[in-house]
């Protein structure tokens, strides 16, 4: 039953002879009050309206900040001025009435300058990207959805990287819409278009179609949003374009991997790609004695590149990027029990473009091989038969950088990824001579100790005959085998995350397998085998063709030297 005022007067008449409910303020007050609260925001348009300005004319920080401060400042002074204005005169009833509305618009003034705030940390952003910042106020939740998805830093990425970049990748203004755009399918869309087409699924880590989750959405240059799907894709398909001047810029460049005269059928190019990111699972962790190694030694994230020449059919070559990782859908599966499953293993895919391509780096290594149509083609139906299949993913033994390997070794080139897992341990722990002030004789005092050490080793060796000293050194292997692979079974080398029956591509696909699977394995060194990116960094170093970039404050994805 619905209760209102006319039924409640109706009902306390019958007991009180000549009631009435009144309302507190009369029509005249109420239009008044509603009249200086849009004053007041009117006002505090001005106000905002400055902020921006400062923010489109570069001011610091300090000053932008402050005139935030004013805008919350100039709400809280004329809110208090009207309830002492108009409650002059007034019975109680009326005074409540005013302080209660002023209070409600207190409530959603004062989140206005939280609004704003955030919107100008956008608008710096968009900025410093080299995009237009009014989009940031125009159409705060489209840009935040690009700056979720990180699409935002791809199109910058893409917009720095080739000559006609600046042409489509970009997220412009319109001045006469007053709203932002981005490239769609070819075509400039309005963010009102957009937002009603296409949804961003963070679990998913893509973009979909709104009512229909099944079609992915990916950004690549020069069409913008496209209907293909970055992650779960059967086939896959180029990113980028280079134009003819570009090609063979960089074939000419490649053809320096080879010595001698370049073989012509070679016109294929391969890009060999280790990124040093400037975080360290996602945290900025100081240089310093401490972790000086473990930054400088720590795995890279490995990708590849595949860059097709020019034909009489296509006037410009194409670039297919591509690296592996964990599948989005599974990735909270490691996070449940950290650290007790980061060694866990869970599906894994290769996605395009490469999930590190637009991301800030501290210094990444490009080697550039020409390799022939049928090499290139068969690492390309590589990629396709692991995202078809069933494929695993560990942080040890079955990521980016054996999967890179993987696909380079279709193309003929053989890089050793491998390392026992002792090794990349010791490679992370902090160096003696580095500790502050006791550090250089510290380390000489080890070293003596260790070379006195491996003398008296030696003399011991030799006066034990071979049958038993085999059996000492297979048992004492075996003990560092058994150490190494209890580690892995702490940190979850025993635990996998099956793929649902709708990711499997015929219903016969091979279970995920983790690292453990019996007692036996604790006593297979291939357990605790460690695959990563140094082998490979070490091997690019050595090549001709290979170019060193370290961030320049743009994003670029490094494709041409």
């Amino acid at each position: 039953m619905q209760v209102n005022s006319t039924w409640v007067e109706s009902r306390v008449r019958g007991f009180l002879p000549g009631f009435s409910i009144q309302p507190a303020l009369s029509e005249e007050q109420q239009e008044a009050l509603e009249r200086a609260i849009r004053e007041i925001r009117n006002g505090a348009q001005l106000l905002r309206q400055l902020v921006q300005d400062a923010v489109y004319e570069s001011k610091p920080a300090a000053e932008v900040e402050q005139r935030i401060s004013d805008l919350a400042r100039y709400f809280q002074r004329e809110s208090s001025a009207i309830i002492d204005r108009m409650s002059v005169g007034v019975n109680c009833r009326a005074s409540a009435a005013i302080t209660a509305r002023i209070y409600h618009f207190e409530d959603d003034a004062r989140a206005e300058p939280q609004r704003l705030q955030h919107q100008v940390k956008l608008a710096m952003l968009v900025r410093e990207l080299h995009f237009d910042p009014r989009v940031a106020f125009s159409n705060t939740e489209f840009v935040d959805s690009l700056k979720e998805s990180r699409i935002i830093y791809r199109i910058s990425a893409f917009r720095n990287s080739t000559e006609r970049g600046p042409d489509t990748n970009d997220i412009r203004y319109n001045r006469e819409t007053r709203e932002a755009e981005v490239m769609v399918e070819g075509n400039w869309m309005g963010a009102a278009r957009f937002q009603a087409l296409m949804r961003f699924d963070k679990k998913r880590d893509k973009f979909v179609t709104i009512g229909n989750e099944d079609e992915g959405w990916n950004y690549v240059s020069p069409h913008g949003f496209v209907r293909r799907d970055r992650v779960t894709f059967r086939e896959i398909y180029p990113v980028a374009e280079l134009t003819a001047r570009e090609y063979e810029r960089l074939l000419t460049h490649a053809r320096t991997y080879c010595e001698g005269s370049p073989d012509p059928e070679k016109r294929y190019i391969v890009q060999v790609l280790t990124n040093q990111a400037d975080t360290w699972c996602e945290m900025h962790v100081p240089e310093m004695w401490l972790t000086k190694n473990m930054l400088r030694n720590a795995p890279r994230h490995v990708s590849v590149r595949i860059i097709t020449p020019l034909t009489g059919v296509e006037s410009t070559a194409k670039v297919y990027s591509f690296g592996f990782q964990m599948d989005p859908l599974d990735s909270t599966f490691l996070r449940e029990w950290v650290p007790f499953h980061l060694l866990g293993t869970l599906r894994g895919r290769f996605t395009t473009p490469d999930c590190e391509d637009a991301k800030r780096f501290v210094e990444k290594h490009v080697t550039s091989i020409p390799v022939t149509e049928e090499a290139a083609q068969r690492a390309l139906q590589f990629v396709n038969q692991c995202n078809a299949e069933v494929t695993s993913f560990n942080f040890a033994s079955r990521n980016c950088a054996i999967n890179g390997a993987n696909v380079l070794r279709q193309a003929g080139i053989d890089i050793d990824t491998s390392m026992p897992a002792g090794t990349f341990i010791w490679r992370m722990f902090p160096a003696l001579k580095d500790i502050p002030l006791i550090g250089t004789p510290l380390h000489v005092l080890v070293q003596m100790v260790v070379s006195v050490a491996q003398q008296i080793i030696t003399v011991v060796k030799a006066c034990i005959p071979e049958p038993i000293k085999a059996v000492v050194t297979l048992v004492y292997d075996g003990m560092g085998t058994m150490i190494a692979n209890i580690g892995v079974f702490i940190f979850g080398g025993s635990v996998a995350k099956q793929p649902t029956r709708r990711d499997r591509s015929a219903g016969d696909a091979a279970p995920i397998t983790p690292l453990i699977q019996s007692p036996l394995d604790f006593l297979r060194e291939r357990t605790c085998l460690v695959h990563n990116s140094f082998g490979m960094t070490e091997w690019q170093k050595a090549q001709k063709s290979t170019v060193r970039y370290t961030y320049g404050g743009q994003l670029n994805m490094c494709i041409l030297p």
